[in-house]
């Protein structure tokens, strides 16, 4: 009778040792889950640190000619190629945050009036490969070449749009207003100084006027394609 109730109490015993022992073991499980969140979440807050400090940098410098509105000095080529540089690097150190944020909208929006500023008193027929350094930085930047990956769409169109909005009113203006058409030496030179190397998009055939073609530098390439066309009809 003894030993039968020593067992039972042994036993007993043993169930509340082991119920103990998976708690604890629950407990540690919870407890590592909870280091794991806590070095994660401080991980992703130092990398936002990071990031936000990057975007600073790249927001706070900006080419010293642009400071204010009311400046005269011209923007330089080097500065503008040292801003796309802060980019490409906070692109590059920061890729998630980059898409996440769509960074590259914010790269083009404060770039735009200064390359614009650039783009003053451009004579494209008389030099045509003016910006194109420039350009070929920030298509680096903004359509992924120095990741090795497929660009972004939303990005490659952020680029276009700078080309769009910066260089092709002046170049349309030469071509319309300036160019003679019996000489088709100065749209040929625009249509080799502009010439994508490497090609960033496919363009599709053109059918009037060089819209239909795919891409800010197709564009380009198309409506001196095009001028040079009409030279040789009309000659």
């Amino acid at each position: 009778m003894l030993v039968d109730l020593a067992e039972v109490e042994m036993q007993r015993q043993h169930r509340t040792l082991r119920g103990e022992r998976e708690s604890l073991q629950a407990l540690m499980r919870i407890r590592d889950s909870h280091a794991s969140g806590i070095k994660q979440t401080t991980e992703r807050l130092s990398a936002l640190k990071a990031a936000r400090a990057a975007i600073e940098r790249c927001t706070s410098t900006v080419p010293r000619g642009s400071a204010s509105a009311a400046a005269t000095k011209s923007v330089s080529s080097s500065e503008l190629e040292q801003w796309a540089d802060r980019w490409e690097e906070l692109c590059r150190t920061h890729p998630a945050e980059w898409r996440q944020w769509k960074l590259y909208e914010a790269a083009v929006s404060s770039a735009m009036p200064h390359m614009r500023r650039y783009f003053q008193g451009w004579r494209p027929l008389e030099d045509p490969s003016h910006a194109t350094a420039v350009f070929a930085r920030w298509r680096l930047t903004l359509c992924g070449g120095s990741q090795g990956a497929a660009p972004l769409a939303a990005a490659r169109d952020a680029y276009g749009a700078l080309v769009y909005s910066t260089a092709l009113p002046p170049l349309r203006s030469a071509l319309t207003n300036e160019w003679a058409s019996a000489n088709a030496a100065p749209a040929t030179a625009l249509l080799r100084a502009w010439r994508p190397r490497p090609r960033l998009h496919a363009p599709a055939p053109c059918t009037h006027g060089g819209a239909c073609m795919r891409g800010a530098h197709a564009h380009v390439l198309c409506v001196c394609v095009c001028a040079c066309m009409h030279a040789c009809v009309r000659t």
